[in-house]
């Protein structure tokens, strides 16, 4: 199931695909979102409003700072994701805010990937949406998309806040996330997976795991944080680590270490019925 989305299949299974068909002008980007130039241009400038600012509660304490895009503003960013970024097929290993009708991209399908495993490094993206910054955007519009300059800065500017990151809580945010280390992750996650311990990154979430506690993990840890690093970004210490099977060793709350998950719990939709039927 490498690289499917919707039933299609992407020719390199550790590279995300972009549709065919780059958008060469402002006025065929308008087109293929059913609106015109001057209100796309309207809404990639600052005006009041744009964005509301709402702090929401964590599950482990303190609160996370998330932003409400005006109303125009949110229905333009929601006919880019769905016109847009829901034509990529996206590689196996990325979880998180991708529609795939045949395969899911929860956290579930995400922590049964890794089951059974005898050892697990986990690396923590530190404030990802807040470090992912204008002229990264900016890049996946042009590099991967192939779009115009003039294009890909009037959607940048359009999915971006203030004109420097990305705002949590957009519509168009999780799935520039997904891309912004298109150049970089195919060829890590083939390293990783040619030593036989699996990847998945659900979002700013990274595991590495393999099924032998005395697999060499913190060689291919260092090596992601080398391509986190690179890229603007740092691994937040207090989230990251590695479990060796020495007790419990969990991926978002769902043991791993065990035995082969059985079929059926992959059907659970909670958090709590997940962690309940400890999975491995």
């Amino acid at each position: 199931m490498y690289g499917r989305t919707n039933g299609v299949f992407a020719i390199d299974h550790y590279k995300a695909s972009s549709p065919r068909g780059a958008i060469t002008s402002i006025d065929k980007l308008a087109s293929a979102l059913t609106t015109s130039v001057a209100h796309l241009q309207d809404l990639a400038q600052p005006f009041d409003g744009r964005y509301f600012e709402l702090r929401k509660p964590k599950r482990n304490g303190g609160t996370r700072i998330v932003y409400d895009p005006h109303p125009d503003l949110k229905a333009i960013q929601k006919k880019i994701n769905s016109r847009i970024f829901r034509a990529v097929l996206y590689p196996p290993y990325l979880y998180g805010g991708i529609r795939d009708t045949l395969d899911s991209r929860d956290y579930i399908k995400c922590a049964t990937v890794h089951c059974p495993s005898s050892v697990v490094a986990q690396l923590d993206i530190d404030s990802f949406f807040d470090n992912i910054l204008f002229h990264q955007i900016y890049e996946v519009f042009t590099e991967f998309f192939h779009y115009s300059p003039e294009v890909s800065d009037l959607l940048t500017r359009i999915c971006a806040k203030d004109d420097f990151n990305l705002p949590q809580g957009a519509p168009t945010s999780v799935a520039l996330s997904n891309l912004i280390f298109f150049n970089d992750e195919p060829s890590l996650v083939r390293h990783i997976s040619d030593s036989g311990a699996r990847y998945t990154r659900f979002i700013d979430d990274i595991t590495i795991s393999h099924p032998d506690s005395k697999f060499p993990i913190e060689k291919y840890a260092k090596a992601a944080i080398r391509i986190i690093e690179r890229n603007g970004f740092r691994i937040n210490e207090s989230k990251s680590g590695t479990l060796r099977d020495t007790g419990l060793i969990d991926v978002f709350g769902i043991r791993v270490n065990g035995a082969v998950i059985p079929p059926f719990l992959a059907g659970f939709k909670s958090r709590p019925q997940a962690i309940m039927a400890n999975f491995c």
